[in-house]
């Protein structure tokens, strides 16, 4: 039994193993299995349906939920406009038939479409408003506001005020036909994103496309901000962007691909050095204070040049979750899929991540070439329990200058070292195919089928269980 002496020792590593066939599960096919949102309630619900407490006290998904017209306004359902499409497909299909936040974007209170005029009211699809910017101007609290398929130039929320009970949304019209918003090159507007959020509180952007442009999606000094089942890809630099002192800001549902395509910035190549799928605060020489963060249910892959971080969260940013994501195909250069470096309260739970490669600059003397599933460096205060990592060429989980981290219950399969590890990291129950885990196991202890997308070659595959 690949190390283990008996059959027994294992019995226990069952649940453990359980639970990564159900992350396994969601990842590769984006079910319907529910989210954590946050909430100001005492329990959330994760993909295995059990709860389990936010200690982040986010809205709830009633609080940041309906937008709906209240029954002192006027009423679209009297008219003979379309009605928008049931969120229950699409990019956000996993987070959909939840009944979470997404929920928010289920009735439209204004419309925009390539064929409006923005001197119209944009009550009607019949009347409505031709561009993203004069909806996000004349956007107030409990607006829902649903975009028609078009490519439009950006969307810019400045300044805007929902409230827990009552959010600004933006959302697609039709989940199978979302608008996207593209820039149309790699250097515009500074550090603008396709999409940003800035000055703002209790906004929900759903079922949106962002594409070509410096950023994807970027939210500066905002709180109580929804991000969920949004598709980033094809940008100069970072998808999604978190930073400036943002707080309660969750991250759900989202496809996110293809970055680092600005040319410059590094004396190695002729691209961009910049390209994390999802960023969450500043590097080094800025004081801010990024906190209440959750990442949630994302599937992060395919990061094209950047050679950088599916997730990467800096210091000063505190309170992150990171949970039920499916990190895979990436180019890591120096860094790892999952980095937190110098963030304070940690939480790293239940992702799946595999082939993971570090390619370096693709200068021979240039040595930095770090292929890492998770690693946790100069921060004080983490837990990593129940992921899985296969095919990261250098390690599966690695710790750095790190006091009171905990790795528990985790999976290393067929990395070129499972566990690296500091004096001040805590184990227990960490499986994995070399001597440096808890437990010592082969391919022969995991029950097969070993075949298909989520197969980890000879080692756990998608039939992810302890024999």
């Amino acid at each position: 039994m690949g190390g283990i002496a008996k059959r027994q020792q294992l019995i226990g590593l069952v649940a453990v193993c359980v639970v990564a066939i159900a992350v396994i599960a969601f990842a590769l096919s984006r079910s319907t299995s529910p989210i954590v949102t946050g909430s100001q309630a005492s329990t959330t619900s994760n993909p295995q349906g059990t709860t389990s407490q936010d200690p982040f006290n986010r809205p709830t998904a009633s609080t940041l939920s309906s937008g709906a017209a209240t029954e002192d306004q006027d009423s679209p359902s009297t008219s003979v406009e379309p009605q928008p499409v049931a969120m229950t497909a699409g990019y956000a299909s996993s987070v959909a038939d939840s009944g979470a936040t997404i929920e928010a974007g289920s009735r439209c209170t204004h419309y925009v479409s390539p064929d409006g005029d923005d001197a119209q009211d944009g009550s009607l699809l019949s009347s409505a408003w031709r561009t993203a910017d004069t909806a996000a101007e004349r956007s107030n609290a409990g607006d829902v506001i649903c975009f028609s398929e078009a490519t439009y130039p950006s969307l810019a929320i400045v300044g805007k005020s929902g409230m827990q009970t009552a959010p600004i949304t933006f959302r697609a019209l039709d989940v199978n036909r979302p608008p996207t918003f593209a820039i149309g090159d790699y250097e515009s507007l500074g550090a603008r994103g396709a999409i940003k959020v800035e000055g703002s509180k209790n906004i929900a952007l759903v079922n949106l496309k962002a594409r070509k442009s410096m950023k994807g999606i970027t939210v500066k000094t905002s709180s109580n901000v929804l991000i969920a089942g949004c598709n980033v890809a094809d940008m100069g630099q970072e998808a999604i962007h978190v930073s400036d002192g943002s707080e309660a800001i969750t991250i759900a549902g989202c496809d996110v691909s293809d970055t680092g395509k600005r040319k410059g910035g590094n004396e190695f190549r002729d691209f961009s050095v910049f390209g994390e799928l999802i960023y969450i605060g500043q590097g080094s020489g800025f004081s801010e204070t990024t906190s209440n963060v959750l990442i949630t249910n994302n599937v992060l892959h395919d990061n094209g040049q950047a050679t950088s971080e599916a997730i990467n969260t800096k210091p000063n940013a505190s309170n992150v979750t990171i949970q039920y994501n499916h990190i895979y195909n990436m180019d890591t250069w120096c860094e790892a899929a999952i980095s937190a470096q110098g963030t304070a309260n940690v939480t790293i739970a239940h992702n799946v991540i595999h082939d993971i490669t570090a390619s370096g600059f693709g200068d021979n003397n240039y040595q930095c070439r770090q292929a890492i599933g998770i690693r946790l460096k100069d921060l004080t205060g983490a837990a990593v329990f129940a992921n899985t990592v296969w095919n990261a060429a250098e390690n599966g989980f690695r710790t750095e200058n790190v006091t009171n981290v905990e790795l528990k219950d985790n999976v290393s399969f067929g990395n070129g070292r499972g566990y690296q590890l500091d004096q001040n990291t805590s184990t227990s129950g960490n499986l994995s195919s070399d001597e440096s885990g808890d437990l010592l196991v082969s391919a022969a202890d995991f029950i097969g089928p070993l075949t298909g997308t989520a197969d980890a070659g000879e080692g756990p595959g998608s039939g992810f269980e302890v024999r």
